[in-house]
């Protein structure tokens, strides 16, 4: 601020604040929604690339989805990928002794193991994805279909008026914690 500016402070920047909102409820369309919605997405993925994050967004989600995966849940996991490896193997799709038995040894042999295999199994996904340079691609695919969610079940519209209107509401409380 140069020498004499008084800058925005207090009451005015909430008045101002207010008026964004009101400026914002009253112009902000469906259409408009939708293109900033989009254009979120696409500003947040360049940032992401240019920071060069996306490895480490990429090992996050997959250490969230692998934390999900516990318990029974693991059980069934590995369970299933059993039954999809032995729905591969030629002479075993129809064999209903063989798969019985099949599951009864893969129950037994991963018996208490199977939140440690899906871990493992989760972190080699991770690890493969981020060795072949697929991160920055699954953040933007991510983003977009995330975006593109929003869009389909009609709630792009308030998705954006909740951006807009936390960020008036963050600059009204950073000149709060300034003038402090």
């Amino acid at each position: 601020m140069s020498e004499g500016d008084e800058g925005i402070t207090g009451r005015d920047r909430e008045e101002i604040a207010e008026r964004v909102r009101a400026v914002i409820a009253a112009e902000l369309g469906e259409d408009e929604a939708e293109e900033i919605a989009r254009s979120v997405a696409r500003v947040i993925g360049e940032y992401v690339e240019r920071e060069g994050d996306a490895e480490q967004l990429v090992a996050a989600v997959g250490d969230e989805i692998v934390d999900k995966l516990d318990g029974e849940t693991a059980d069934d996991l590995v369970e299933a990928v059993a039954d999809i490896v032995m729905d591969n193997l030629p002479g075993l799709r129809h064999s209903v002794v063989i798969r019985q038995s099949v599951r009864r040894i893969v129950r037994r042999l991963t018996s208490g193991r199977s939140e440690a295999i899906v871990q493992q199994v989760g972190d080699e996904i991770v690890a493969t994805l981020i060795e072949h340079g697929h991160a920055e691609a699954l953040v933007d695919a991510s983003l977009e279909i995330a975006i593109e969610a929003a869009i389909e079940g009609g709630y792009a519209e308030e998705l954006i008026r909740e951006i807009f209107d936390d960020g008036v509401t963050q600059i009204i409380e950073e000149d709060g914690t300034d003038a402090a």
